[in-house]
């Protein structure tokens, strides 16, 4: 797959708790976790471009990543190879490709399916300061409710940045 123009990264699950991340020109590497402390190591290569880290929280892995090619690619990719509909393989788009493209018919301007950053970076407008630096999408559905003064249900993934 990796020889396609069209797939930057592929990411194999390799137990529970970790998976290898590949890249065409740039290697592989391993990537582990455990009580959100996140391990990339790599291998014959650093396709993330972010050099070895070990045992490293959420908020360090975000920061790590935030001006990489790949911001938040560590909690990312461990998410996505957790996730219950994810495969065996899961591929991350190279620019400018869409692996959508072929089964819609709408045209894009923009790309979906990437760890790029220019498909991660979300813009985000508030009107009020955050306590913290939004940090994940998944974090803008608690926020808005504490704006609302709504409680979060406890099955809700993310963190209010207000």
């Amino acid at each position: 797959m990796l020889v396609l123009p069209s797939v930057d990264l592929a990411i194999f699950p390799t137990a529970p708790n970790s998976c290898e991340v590949h890249a065409r020109a740039r290697g592989h590497a391993t990537l582990t976790w455990q009580e959100l402390r996140y391990t990339y190591t790599p291998i014959t290569g650093d396709p993330l471009s972010i050099g070895v880290r070990e045992s490293i929280d959420e908020g360090s892995a975000y920061d790590l990543t935030r001006n990489t090619d790949y911001p938040d690619s560590i909690v990312q990719i461990a998410h996505l190879v957790t996730a219950p509909r994810s495969g065996d393989v899961i591929l991350s788009a190279a620019r400018d490709w869409d692996f959508r493209a072929r089964y819609e018919p709408i045209p894009h301007v923009s790309s979906h399916g990437a760890l790029h950053r220019d498909h991660m970076l979300v813009p985000l407008l508030i009107n009020r300061k955050p306590k913290r630096q939004p940090r994940r999408t998944v974090d803008t559905m608690p926020s808005a409710l504490a704006a609302l003064g709504i409680a979060t249900p406890g099955n809700l993934d993310g963190v209010s940045f207000l």
